[in-house]
């Protein structure tokens, strides 16, 4: 898999930027310090597969458009394969939402092995 280029500056939003000066003041670090402590984090959570973070991320985002959105189910629906021996549950079901304004959502829920339902969006 080709690494991807990632800037070298992310442009924060005015409010988040006074957060994270305010609170990496408070506790002794720097800025980028305490942003890479966040994102590390939030990636470890995105990349283990059995946490079920991945999925709840993706399934509270609003996305622009609706290929962005499929792309987001499938991985989903990936994921959830993984945990059902390469099959899907027969109760799964996911679907895509297009809002009035234009975005689209995720909802997703299934009966896990305990019967207890799985939802996600």
């Amino acid at each position: 898999m080709k690494t991807p280029t990632i800037p070298r500056a992310v442009i924060l939003s005015s409010e988040n930027a006074v957060a994270v000066a305010q609170y990496a003041k408070l506790i002794g670090w720097t800025e980028s310090e305490l942003v890479n402590h966040f994102l590390s984090e939030k990636i470890r959570g995105l990349t283990d597969g059995q946490s079920g973070y991945a999925e709840g991320f993706l399934g509270e985002i609003h996305y622009f458009d609706r290929q962005g959105a499929e792309r987001a189910l499938e991985y989903i629906t990936k994921l959830v394969r993984k945990g059902y021996e390469g099959k899907l549950p027969e109760s799964y079901q996911g679907v895509i939402r297009q809002h009035p304004d234009g975005r689209f959502n995720l909802r997703v829920q299934w009966l896990d092995h305990r019967g207890q339902l799985q939802s996600v969006g």
